[in-house]
């Protein structure tokens, strides 16, 4: 009796060897925005308290002081924090939102999944305090310094600036102030409408 006891003791000891799972192939997916569990975004006519953006996996936040940005900056910083699945950001409750403002919240490089650190991408977060969601995009048309003519298929850019060198525009708006400004320094450069057919 004891030499069975002693055998099948020697069986169940011996046999097993605890050795870790081997968890397959590495991931390298990093987490995906659930939208339908999400706070929504693009929403106008909104002064949050709190914005609560769902992912499809375990996630964790580093550095959200430096990642994160706001624009345009808001007086009292918000609290970001990670609540498992979520980023959840926290807004100050007397928080004075600007009026008819457009807010966009910019991770940077902050949501990363918990195991691996894979990198969640271009997350961002737009809302307006006012009816509509400004786009930040301007248009025009490009002339040929030198004919007047339109240029087909070109890209242009503006640069506004204040200091040395430069002329304050006073409280015109963006396109006319361009305009205004270089028209007085290079009058062959003019507003398109003048140029419609």
């Amino acid at each position: 009796m004891a030499c069975r006891i002693l055998l099948l003791f020697l069986l169940l000891t011996g046999c097993a060897r605890v050795l870790p799972p081997e968890g397959g192939e590495k991931d390298t997916t990093p987490p995906v925005l659930r939208t339908e569990l999400s706070t929504p975004d693009q929403q106008t006519n909104f002064r949050p308290t709190e914005i609560r953006l769902v992912f499809d996996e375990w996630i964790q936040l580093k550095d959200p002081l430096k990642q994160v940005v706001i624009s345009p900056p808001l007086k009292k910083a918000p609290l970001v924090t990670s609540e498992g699945k979520a980023v959840v950001v926290q807004f100050n409750a007397d928080e004075p939102w600007k009026d008819s403002t457009t807010y966009t919240l910019q991770f940077g490089k902050a949501i990363t999944d918990r195991n691996e650190g894979n990198v969640t991408p271009d997350v961002r977060y737009v809302f307006s305090t006012g009816p509509v969601i400004d786009s930040l995009s301007a248009g025009g048309v490009l002339l040929d310094a030198r004919s007047r003519a339109p240029v087909a298929d070109a890209l242009g850019s503006a640069v506004c600036q204040r200091g040395r060198g430069s002329r304050d525009l006073g409280s015109r708006s963006g396109a006319d102030a361009i305009t205004s400004d270089r028209e007085a320094r290079r009058p062959w450069l003019t507003d398109r409408s003048k140029h419609s057919t």
